[in-house]
C-alpha cells in the first residue's frame, strides 16, 4: 500500500502528453521547482496571507465582456417591456384617459431615448452617464477605501471606492469632500472566481432592476406635478390630426435630457445600493467545514492529498462547434468562457479543474496559458503554458468530446457511491485509512490506464469505426458513448492494484473495515448497551439492531466481492450492478459506525437526533432485505407448488389411464406422492411467508 502511495505522489504524469506538446516555458505560479509533498509543511500554504490575485489584470476585461452580454440583455429588456406597456395601455379602460395619454406619451419618449442611445451605452457606458462603478473598484485598484458616501441627500455606509476614475465615484456623485468619509484602506484580495460572481450578480441585478431605473415612479410625469397634457389639432390637406404633447419638467430643454438625468440618477443609486449590500461587514459565523463520517475510532487520517505539481499539464481541446474558426475564440477571449470553448481529457481526476486563462494564435499554432486548481484546497494552483496545432477532424473531435463526457459521467457514479462525487475529497469517504488508500490507489490506476498509449491505440481503433456515423442524432451519440465506456471498463477490469484486480481492491478493503468495526463494537459493547438502555430508553430502540445490521453488512460485502470478481458479459451492466451494491455497502457501514458512540458524544440534541436517524436507516435496510427475502421465497414456493401440482395431476391421470402395468403404476404413484408432498410443503411455506398461519 505504502509503495503505491509514494509512487502516486512522486510521479509526474507528464506521460499524458508528447513532450513536444508542452511548452518549454511551463511556469508554476509559486515555485518553478516541484515540491516534495513529504517535506512540505501543510500549514505553511494555508497560513499564507491572501494577496492580489495573479489574474487581477484580467478583471477589467472580464467586466467589459460581461457588460456586452448582460448590457445588451438589459437594454433589450427595457425596450421590450416598454413596447408591451404601450400596447397594454391601449386596452386599459380602468385608468383615467388623461393618465393613460400622459403615460403613453412618456413611455414612447423613454423608448425613443433607449432606441437612440443603446449602441452608445453598450459601447461605453461610462461616457454615456451609465456609472457602473462598483465592479471597477476591484478591477482598477490593488487597494481601495472602505467608508461612507453621500449621494442625492442619502448616506451609503459600508461602501468601497478606488483612487482613479471611474472607481473613485467623483464623476458620479461629485467632488465634494463631505460626500466621502473614509474609515480604512483595504487590500484587494478577490480571486478571479469571486470577482466573476461579483460581476455576474451585479449585472443580473441590474437587469431585474430595469423598471426602477427606466420608469421610476418618482420620475413619471403627471398633471399634479405640473406636467399638463396638451392636445393640438393640425390640418394636413383635408385631414385633421390630433397631436398629444406633455409639458416638460422645469429646468429641462427636452425629454431626452430629462430621461438621461433620471436614468443616470437611478443607475448611481442602484450601484451604491449594490456596493453597500456586497460589502456589509456584519459579523458572520463561518460555516463549519464538512466533517467526514467516523468509521473507525482513533483511525488517524493519513495524508491522501495528491500534489498539484504532479498533475498532468493537459493540452486544451477546442469544442467541436468552434473548431473550424478558432480565431473566434482568440478575439475577445476571457477565462470565464473556458468551459464553453474548451474541454480537457480529464474525465477521472475531478479533484483538479483546468481553466484556459489566455489564448493567442500564431499561424496554425495556438498558445494557451492554463490554470490548474485543487478544488479541495482552492488556494493551491499551478499555471503552465502549452502550444497546440489542431490535427483533429471535426468527426474525430466530436467523438473525443463525447467519449470524455461519457467516461466522466460513469466515473462520477462510482464516486457518488462513496460520497466524494463533488471534488474527490478523500477525507469525505470517512475515517478509514483502509478505504481512503483503496480509493486513492484505484484513482491512480484509472488515470494511468486512460493515459496509457496502448489503451489510446485501442480507443482510436474503435473511434475509427464511428467516423462515418451521423453524430447529430442522439441515438448515435449514445451508441458511441456506450461503446466507449464498455471498452474502458473492459480494459479496467483486467488491471491490478497491488496484485489485486481493480474492482476487487475496494471490495476486499471493506472486508478489512468490517473486521475493524466489529472489533471496535465488541470493545465498546458495555457503553453501547448503556446508551440504548438509558439514553434512548423512551424511544424503545433495540440494541440487537447492531448484530442484525452487522450480519447484513457482512452479507452485502460478500455479495460485493462476488460481483467484483465476476465482471463478465456487458462491462457497463456489471459496472452499474457493482456501483449499486457499493452504494448500499458504504451507506450501511456509515450508519452502523454512527451507532458506535461514547456517552460524551451524545451530549447534544443534534447528536442524539443523528444517532436516531442512523438507527432508522439501519432498520429500513433490514426491512427492505426482509421483504426481498420474502419475495424470493414467494416466487420459489409458487414455482415448486406449480411443479408439485403438475406432478400430482400427471401422475393421477396416468394412474387412471394405465392401471395394468405394475412398473408404470409404481412410477405414477411415486409422482402423485412427490407432487402432493411438494405442493403441501411449499403451500405451507408460502402461507407462513404471507402471514396466514399463526
Amino acid at each position: 500500500m505504502k509503495k503505491i502511495k509514494l509512487l502516486i505522489l512522486g510521479l509526474p504524469l507528464v506521460s499524458l502528453l508528447p513532450l513536444s506538446a508542452i511548452s518549454s516555458t511551463t511556469n508554476l505560479r509559486d515555485d518553478p521547482k516541484p515540491t516534495d509533498p513529504k517535506t512540505q509543511d501543510p500549514k505553511s500554504e494555508n497560513s499564507k496571507p491572501k494577496g492580489l490575485s495573479p489574474e487581477w489584470g484580467t478583471f477589467k476585461k472580464l467586466f467589459e465582456d460581461e457588460w456586452k452580454i448582460h448590457g445588451k440583455t438589459f437594454l433589450n429588456e427595457i425596450k421590450g417591456r416598454l413596447n408591451k406597456l404601450i400596447e397594454e395601455l391601449k386596452s386599459d379602460e380602468k385608468t383615467p384617459l388623461e393618465e393613460r395619454l400622459i403615460a403613453t406619451y412618456y413611455y414612447r419618449q423613454v423608448l425613443s431615448y433607449f432606441t437612440e442611445n443603446s449602441t452608445k451605452i453598450l459601447a461605453d457606458p461610462f461616457a454615456n452617464n451609465f456609472h457602473l462603478n462598483f465592479p471597477r473598484v476591484y478591477s482598477d485598484n490593488k487597494k481601495y477605501t472602505y467608508g461612507k458616501l453621500t449621494y442625492n441627500k442619502k448616506e451609503y455606509a459600508g461602501v468601497i471606492w478606488g483612487e482613479k476614475d471611474p472607481s473613485d465615484y467623483k464623476k458620479a456623485i461629485g467632488n465634494d469632500p463631505k460626500s466621502f468619509v473614509k474609515e480604512k484602506d483595504e487590500d484587494n484580495v478577490l480571486t478571479y472566481e469571486e470577482y466573476k460572481k461579483v460581476v455576474t450578480d451585479y449585472l443580473q441585478g441590474l437587469i431585474k432592476a430595469w423598471e426602477s431605473i427606466a420608469l421610476n415612479k418618482e420620475d413619471l410625469p403627471n398633471a399634479k406635478k405640473g406636467n399638463k397634457l396638451n392636445i393640438k389639432e393640425i390640418k394636413v390637406g383635408n385631414q385633421t390630426h390630433s397631436i398629444i404633447d406633455v409639458d416638460l419638467p422645469k429646468g429641462f430643454k427636452s425629454w431626452s435630457e430629462y430621461i438621461a438625468s433620471c436614468v443616470t440618477t437611478r443607475v448611481i443609486e442602484y450601484d451604491l445600493e449594490h456596493n453597500q449590500k456586497n460589502n456589509e461587514q456584519t459579523p458572520k459565523t463561518p460555516p463549519k467545514p464538512e466533517q467526514p463520517p467516523e468509521i473507525i475510532p482513533e483511525d488517524k487520517p493519513k495524508d491522501f492529498d495528491p500534489s498539484i505539481e504532479n498533475v498532468a499539464p493537459l493540452v486544451p481541446r477546442i469544442r467541436t462547434k468552434y473548431l473550424t474558426n478558432p480565431s473566434r475564440i482568440v478575439s475577445g477571449y476571457t477565462s470565464n468562457r473556458s468551459n464553453e470553448y474548451f474541454f480537457f481529457e480529464n474525465p477521472i481526476n475531478i479533484r483538479f479543474s483546468y481553466t484556459v486563462t489566455s489564448v493567442s494564435q500564431n499561424g496554425n499554432t495556438l498558445k494557451y496559458t492554463v490554470l490548474i486548481k485543487d478544488l479541495v484546497n482552492p488556494e493551491k494552483t499551478r499555471q503552465y503554458e502549452v502550444n497546440e496545432v489542431n490535427n483533429y477532424t471535426l468527426q474525430q473531435n466530436q467523438l473525443d468530446e463525447i467519449a470524455v463526457d461519457a467516461i466522466n459521467k460513469q466515473i462520477i457514479k462510482f464516486y457518488a457511491a462513496l460520497g466524494v462525487e463533488k471534488n474527490l475529497d478523500y477525507k469525505l469517504i470517512g475515517t478509514s485509512n483502509t478505504l481512503r488508500q483503496a480509493l486513492f490507489d484505484m484513482v491512480f490506476v484509472a488515470i494511468s490506464l486512460y493515459s496509457n498509449k496502448d489503451y489510446k491505440a485501442i480507443y482510436r481503433s474503435m473511434r475509427s469505426s464511428y467516423i462515418n456515423y451521423d453524430l447529430n442524432t442522439k441515438i448515435n451519440q449514445e451508441k458511441f458513448a456506450s461503446a466507449t465506456t464498455e471498452q474502458y471498463f473492459n480494459e479496467l477490469r483486467g488491471t491490478k492494484t497491488n496484485d489485486i484486480y481493480f474492482w476487487s481492491h475496494l471490495a476486499f478493503s471493506y472486508e478489512q473495515v468490517y473486521s475493524q468495526l466489529r472489533n471496535s463494537l465488541i470493545e465498546n459493547k458495555k457503553t453501547i448497551n448503556k446508551i440504548f438502555n438509558e439514553t434512548f430508553k423512551a424511544q424503545n430502540m433495540d440494541v440487537s439492531i447492531l448484530d442484525k445490521g452487522m450480519r447484513e453488512l457482512e452479507r452485502s460485502i460478500q455479495l460485493l466481492v462476488v460481483q467484483s470478481k465476476n465482471f463478465s458479459g456487458s462491462a457497463n451492466g456489471s459496472y452499474e450492478t457493482y456501483v449499486q451494491q457499493l452504494k448500499k455497502v458504504h451507506k450501511l457501514l456509515l450508519s452502523l459506525a454512527a451507532l458506535n458512540k461514547k456517552e460524551s458524544e451524545l451530549s447534544t440534541d443534534t447528536a442524539k437526533k443523528t444517532f436516531q436517524t442512523n438507527y432508522q436507516e439501519i432498520t429500513k435496510v433490514l426491512q427492505e432485505q426482509s421483504q426481498n427475502q420474502k419475495t424470493l421465497i414467494k416466487i420459489s414456493a409458487a414455482i415448486f407448488i406449480a411443479l408439485g401440482l403438475i406432478m400430482l395431476i400427471y401422475g393421477t391421470t396416468m394412474l387412471i389411464k394405465d392401471r395394468t402395468k405394475d412398473k408404470t403404476k409404481k412410477i405414477n404413484i411415486a409422482l402423485v406422492v412427490m407432487g402432493a408432498i411438494m405442493t403441501a410443503i411449499f403451500t405451507l411455506i408460502l402461507a407462513i411467508t404471507l402471514g396466514g398461519i399463526i
